[in-house]
C-alpha cells in the first residue's frame, strides 16, 4: 500500500498573511512543498492532497497537477487543531493506511528528506517518524526574566561554559510527520516513546511563523548556488545559442562573471555571468565554428561555487581542453574570493596548482592572475567590492595583466 500526503494550507494567518502562498524563488511558498512530495517519488499525485479553506489557494494548487480538498467551515476556524484536520481527512483510508504530514512553513526540505525519512518508518517497531534538527542554543542558556529585568536563571553560566561538553539536543523542525492513521489517531500525536527522529540539516529546516523567518527563507534560496545553477540551465542553453548563431569571430574570450566588460584587441567576449566551465563544456561545440582559431580560458570559480568537487573540475577542464586541440588555447588560473564563505580558496589553490601543471605538459600558454590580482591566497581588498567581483582598479589591472601575457606568448 503506497503512502499518502496530506499538506494543510490555512488561508487565516494573522500575523503575516497568506504566509503560505507568499512567492519565494518564483513561485508560492506552499508549491515547494508540493514539489518536494512530488520529488520524492514515493507518491502517486492524486495522493498529494491540499487541504485548504481558500477557493483561490484551492484553484492555484491544482495547477501542480495534485488534488485539492475545501475544508469544512468548522476546520476552517482558528479552533481547529491539526489533529482535527487530519481525523476528517483520514477518515476514508484504513487503519494500517501511512500518510505523511507536510507543513508549508517548511519551504526548504526536499524530496529526498521526505524520501528518506520513509525509508526509517517501519509500523512494526516506530509509531511514527519526525524530522528533527539539532539546536544552536544549550537550554542551559535560557533563561526567565523578572518583574525588573533581571536574569534569574542563569548565574555563574559563563564560568567554564563549553558548548563542546554539552549532550546534543534536538527539537522537531516541523517539516515531516508520518504515521499510520491507526497509530496517529489511538495516541492522537505524533511523539510518543516510539517516535523515531529523521535528522535534517540546520540549513534546511527553517520554518517559516513570522516575516522575519520569510526573509531568512528568501535570504537561503537566493544563496544556493547549485539550485539556481540548476535552474539558470535553460536560459545558458539560450544564450550559448545566440552565441553560435553570431559566428564569424576568430578569437574568442571564455570567461565568467569577472570578464564582463574586458576588451581585448582581436578578441569577442563571450564571457557570461554565472558561466560555469561546465557550462561552456556542454555548449563549446556550437561555439567552436571553423572561424575559431584562438580561445582565451579564464573559469571555474562558478563551479567551486555550485559544490562542484575538485575532481569533477579538473576533469571538466581536460574536457574542454581535449576540444580546443588544434587552436591557440590561452589559459589563466582560477581567481580568488576574499571572505566569501561559498568558495574555498583552498581547493581553487589545488585546481590552480593542477592546471598549471596540466598546462605545462601540454604546452598551453597560462597566466597565474593571482600573483598579480591576490595576496597571500586571498582576492586582494583594495580591487573588489564584495570580495568576488572587481572593481573599477581591479578590472583594469585585470585588463594590463591579460594584455602582457598575452603580449608575451605572442612574441
Amino acid at each position: 500500500m503506497k503512502p499518502i500526503c496530506i499538506i494543510p494550507i490555512r488561508s487565516g494567518s494573522k500575523g503575516l498573511p497568506d504566509k503560505n502562498m507568499l512567492y519565494l524563488d518564483g513561485k508560492p511558498m506552499a508549491f515547494h512543498t508540493i514539489q518536494a512530495a512530488l520529488d520524492s517519488h514515493l507518491f502517486d499525485k492524486e495522493a498529494i492532497v491540499v487541504s485548504t479553506d481558500s477557493s483561490l489557494y484551492s484553484d492555484l494548487c491544482r495547477e501542480m497537477g495534485i488534488r485539492v480538498v475545501l475544508r469544512s467551515e468548522a476546520l476552517a476556524s482558528d479552533q481547529a487543531t491539526t489533529y482535527d484536520v487530519l481525523e476528517d481527512f483520514l477518515a476514508p483510508y484504513a487503519d494500517e493506511q501511512v500518510f505523511v504530514l507536510l507543513q508549508a512553513t517548511s519551504p526548504l526540505r526536499t524530496g529526498q528528506d521526505i524520501r528518506e525519512a520513509y525509508q526509517l518508518f517501519d509500523p512494526s517497531n516506530c509509531h511514527a517518524v519526525v524530522s528533527f534538527s539539532a539546536v544552536d542554543k544549550h537550554p542551559s542558556l535560557f533563561t526567565r526574566l523578572s518583574a525588573d529585568g533581571m536574569a534569574q536563571d542563569i548565574v555563574g553560566i559563563d564560568k567554564g561554559y563549553r558548548r563542546q561538553n554539552q549532550a546534543p539536543l534536538y527539537y522537531p523542525n516541523g517539516a515531516i510527520f508520518m504515521a499510520t492513521k491507526g497509530g496517529y489517531l489511538s495516541e492522537k500525536s505524533f511523539f510518543t516513546e516510539k517516535t523515531k527522529a529523521y535528522l535534517m540539516p540546520a540549513q534546511r529546516s527553517l520554518d517559516v511563523d513570522n516575516l522575519t523567518d520569510f526573509k531568512h527563507a528568501m535570504g537561503l534560496m537566493g544563496f544556493d548556488y547549485a539550485k539556481q545553477d540548476e535552474k539558470n540551465k535553460a536560459s545558458f542553453a539560450r544564450q550559448f545559442e545566440a552565441l553560435a548563431e553570431a559566428g564569424g569571430q576568430s578569437a574568442l574570450i571564455w570567461g565568467d562573471d569577472r570578464l564582463l566588460g574586458l576588451e581585448l584587441a582581436g578578441f569577442t567576449n563571450q564571457s557570461l555571468a554565472g558561466g560555469r566551465l561546465a557550462n561552456f563544456l556542454a555548449h563549446c561545440d556550437h561555439l567552436l565554428t571553423a572561424d575559431v582559431t584562438t580561445v582565451l580560458v579564464s573559469l571555474g570559480v562558478n563551479d567551486v561555487m555550485v559544490g562542484a568537487d575538485v575532481s569533477s573540475i579538473k576533469k571538466d577542464f581536460e574536457g574542454l581542453f581535449d576540444k580546443l586541440a588544434g587552436r591557440k588555447v590561452y589559459v589563466t588560473t582560477i581567481a580568488h574570493s576574499l571572505f566569501r564563505s561559498e568558495l574555498s580558496n583552498a581547493d581553487i589553490a589545488a585546481i590552480n596548482a593542477w592546471l598549471r601543471d596540466f598546462c605545462q605538459e601540454k604546452g598551453l600558454a597560462i597566466w597565474d592572475l593571482n600573483q598579480l590580482l591576490a595576496r597571500d591566497g586571498k582576492l586582494r581588498y583594495d580591487l573588489t567590492d564584495d570580495g568576488l567581483h572587481y572593481n573599477a582598479q581591479g578590472k583594469a589591472l585585470l585588463q594590463a595583466g591579460l594584455q602582457d601575457f598575452l603580449k608575451t606568448v605572442k612574441e
